[in-house]
């Protein structure tokens, strides 16, 4: 751990680092410091030491004798934010009248009074400067406090001043850091999957989502959707932008408006609002979406159910069942199965509870989830399920999950997905802890490559 000395005496701050264990105590510390940076041998009294955690908004506290600084600084990580250790004798501030009596001692009695030398240009400089941070000093024991207070507050700007920041940083020290490399990684991470065959993204885009109602100071933010990603996506990453990660993504909503109407349409979570915003026309006005808190009383447009599954029956005559994409059962049997079919009406063997469960993907949205009951939905019961766990969507020869929520616990190949994931024939998909799926497309031959439609 890197630590600083404010040494008073010299002028400037001095710096050390030393190996810090998990149990060393700020006393611990302190001793070794004393020793490293040995500012007692320039001190005429007895030194008292203290350590202090500073931070670049000017923040600053004194540590406790009994607290742990590698602790504290490990926590700092949770906080997002930047902070330095500097180690003050709280006995080097000279009184004042000190400072100024030999001078006219020297003058009104002829005769020196110590044997102080000539200072160099550079030393009556320091001096100089040293006089004037006294003159600004109250006098009197009962200010004695709001002396300290403005030494004190004077500590982080100091400390920043003299020795600004380099990029060599630790990163447990440095979130800004790391969390900017994260959010990179991740952007370039969907960048690819919007990527088309010529290498220009054609599936996806930015998003602008307003928060009028819940963070008026900021005037929006940007998230990065696909064409397929659905509004309760979009509401997860709003959230993230937003500062409001810890939220139930539940309780909010997106709603689009346009200028014309002046009218809140809340979307439905199967909605996406990218391809809304692609297809709007422009006679109808500037179009843009707000994140909000979704009414308690919101029953959704029940009519958008009757369309999908009208959607569903339409798309599902274009190829037989037999040439569906389909999700079968890797670990079937009495002791784990709690699946129940929503296709009963296929003869695929589904509703023996002795062979392995198989589960076609009509064209559309397919909805998992323990609450899922609606014909065309996955209804799964096990741990790690949630009511609406996911979706899977199938569409243009392509078949993606989207998990609903960072607690719906979805795996693509043993990795853990929370965002919208391309399946290729023949991997596996886990639900919850229980349910173990391998992904088949029939209208795929052994080579990969996709057979065509008739």
């Amino acid at each position: 751990m890197r630590f600083y000395f404010q040494d008073r005496v010299a002028g400037n701050f001095a710096t050390k680092c030393i190996r810090v264990s998990s149990t060393a105590t700020t006393q611990d510390v302190i001793e070794t410091l004393a020793e490293k940076f040995r500012p007692d041998m320039r001190m005429l009294s007895s030194p008292k030491y203290s350590l202090y955690e500073v931070h670049v908004s000017g923040e600053e506290r004194q540590l406790d004798l009994d607290e742990k600084p590698l602790v504290v600084q490990l926590n700092w990580n949770k906080d997002d934010r930047e902070g330095r250790f500097v180690l003050k004798n709280e006995n080097d501030i000279l009184p004042k009248q000190k400072s100024q009596s030999n001078g006219p001692e020297k003058e009104k009695d002829g005769v020196i009074q110590n044997f102080k030398r000539t200072l160099s240009k550079k030393e009556k400089k320091k001096e100089k400067k040293r006089e004037k941070e006294f003159a600004r000093i109250p006098d009197g024991d009962e200010l004695a406090l709001s002396r300290e207070d403005g030494e004190n507050s004077r500590l982080a700007a100091e400390v920043y001043k003299d020795m600004p920041e380099t990029s060599f940083t630790r990163t447990i020290s440095n979130p800004e850091v790391v969390m900017k490399r994260r959010r990179q990684q991740k952007l370039e991470k969907r960048m690819q999957e919007f990527m088309s065959s010529d290498g220009r993204p054609d599936s996806g885009g930015t998003l602008r989502i307003y928060a009028d109602s819940l963070k008026p100071n900021i005037p929006y933010k940007t998230i990065l959707l696909s064409t397929r990603d659905t509004a309760d996506f979009a509401v997860v990453e709003a959230l993230e932008k937003y500062g409001l990660e810890k939220e139930n993504p539940r309780e909010y909503c997106i709603a689009r408006q346009d200028d014309k109407s002046g009218k809140d349409v809340i979307l439905d979570d199967n909605e996406c609002p990218l391809q809304i915003f692609r297809d709007w026309p422009a006679d109808r006005g500037a179009l843009v979406f707000q994140l909000k808190k979704r009414p308690p009383d919101y029953p959704g447009r029940k009519g958008r159910k009757v369309d999908d599954k009208a959607m569903r029956k339409d798309s599902s005559s274009s190829l037989p069942p037999e040439k569906l994409p389909y999700l079968v059962e890797l670990s079937p049997g009495r002791g784990n199965h709690y699946a129940y079919y929503a296709y009963r009406h296929h003869e695929d063997g589904s509703d023996s509870r002795d062979k392995p469960k198989l589960y076609r993907l009509q064209h559309s949205i397919t909805e998992v989830g323990s609450d899922c009951t609606e014909d065309g939905a996955i209804q799964l019961l096990g741990p790690g399920i949630l009511p609406h766990h996911c979706n899977l969507m199938h569409t243009d020869g392509m078949v993606t999950v989207t998990p609903h929520g960072p607690d719906a616990d979805t795996f693509v190949d043993g990795q853990r997905v929370t965002e919208t994931t391309v399946l290729r024939p023949g991997s596996t998909l886990q639900f919850g802890s229980a349910h173990v799926f391998k992904f088949v497309d029939p209208m795929y031959d052994q080579g990969g490559r996709r057979s065509p439609e008739p």
